[in-house]
């Protein structure tokens, strides 16, 4: 399951970079995809697995572990083009936000709280 959504999500970011050549452009469409998972009543499985990091298999966390390197990795991309000071320690912050507030939106079924909690970054 988490190899088959990373490499779903590598599939969207690779879209996502081949579409929109603007940064700032391409964090606002990964948010999208996020807030997908509240539109359609799922959440991210890789954030709840991580959640329970303790009681998924050894082979399991290694593959989340990557699944979140992979995430960040491509965030800190988009930030680096922005010009960000500190483009690794603002991608952490930004996923940390991201999947944060996926869980709130999820509580009060609005997607837009991921917005609000990821505006400063636009």
């Amino acid at each position: 399951l988490i190899m088959r959504i990373r490499q779903n999500h590598g599939k969207a970011f690779m879209g996502i970079d081949q579409q929109f050549s603007d940064p700032k452009e391409r964090l606002r469409m990964l948010v999208e995809h996020f807030k997908n998972y509240i539109k359609e009543d799922k959440i991210c499985m890789c954030g709840m697995m991580a959640a329970e990091f303790d009681s998924v298999s050894p082979d399991a966390k290694k593959h989340l572990a990557l699944y979140f390197r992979d995430v960040q990795t491509w965030i800190a991309k988009q930030l680096t083009e922005l010009n960000y000071k500190d483009p690794q320690s603002s991608a952490l912050q930004f996923f940390a936000a991201l999947e944060g507030t996926l869980l709130m939106a999820r509580l009060e079924e609005d997607p837009n709280v991921v917005d609000r909690a990821l505006e400063n970054f636009f």
